[in-house]
């Protein structure tokens, strides 16, 4: 996670919101929810910024973080973000790109080298433009966070090389590009929600899976996969 680009958006995120509530001295409750699991940076984080929120306004605005997909997966909370029924949410391109294409463009394999190159661009005018067209569709772009670089897990056999990958049903987020990364490389791809993973990969509904590794330790994966290949196939 890039530390400073988040403090500087919970910083600015505080400090906007302060000032309508500080001239209705009105208490506000918020939530956030997201679909990591507790000890998961994403969850972290979220309660950080709870923290830092509450005190940067005197406890005026309060922020509920609800992880572990309680109020539905990442589309699903996309959905509840642009209809009202849910404040926030710090969720994952994927799923926001179904309501804003542009973003499924981030998702290309193998399209940055680190995570400072990311950055550059999603901090930058390319950033700016994605939270306008974000705002268009009824969602406010408080600023970017990065979910770790993306890594292959399956039950059967060692990934070594591409042809490894033949064959194997493979389960995806709601992410098009992932999707098609998965076709184009021979797997079969499954679009599973990622509160059921573990239960699909343990019963063999799936062979494997791909995720940050953050995502791969918080949710216990390890548990039911065995072979590990780090594919740095997106970021």
């Amino acid at each position: 996670m890039q530390r400073k680009t988040v403090i500087r958006t919970l910083i600015a995120m505080a400090a906007a919101a302060a000032l309508p509530i500080a001239a209705q001295a009105q208490a506000v409750k918020l939530t956030l929810g997201h679909g990591a699991a507790p000890g998961n940076p994403r969850h972290e984080a979220s309660v950080k910024f709870a923290e830092i929120l509450k005190a940067k306004t005197s406890g005026r605005i309060e922020v509920q973080v609800a992880p572990s997909a309680q109020l539905g997966d990442d589309a699903a909370m996309v959905t509840a973000l642009r209809t009202g029924a849910l404040d926030m949410s710090a969720n994952s391109q994927g799923a926001v790109a179904n309501a804003v294409p542009e973003y499924a463009a981030f998702g290309m394999p193998f399209l940055f080298s680190n995570a400072a190159a990311a950055f550059k661009l999603l901090d930058g005018p390319l950033g700016k433009e994605l939270a306008d067209k974000s705002a268009e569709k009824g969602l406010i772009a408080l600023g970017f966070w990065d979910n770790g670089i993306r890594q292959m897990t399956n039950s059967k056999r060692p990934i070594a090389k591409v042809e490894d990958l033949k064959g194997l049903k493979m389960r995806t987020p709601p992410d098009t590009v992932l999707v098609e990364i998965m076709q184009a490389l021979g797997a079969e791809a499954q679009q599973i929600k990622f509160a059921e993973l573990y239960v699909a990969l343990q019963q063999g509904v799936v062979d494997g899976q791909e995720n940050p590794l953050v995502n791969f330790h918080a949710s216990k994966l390890y548990e039911v996969q065995k072979n590990l290949a780090l594919t740095n196939h997106q970021f």
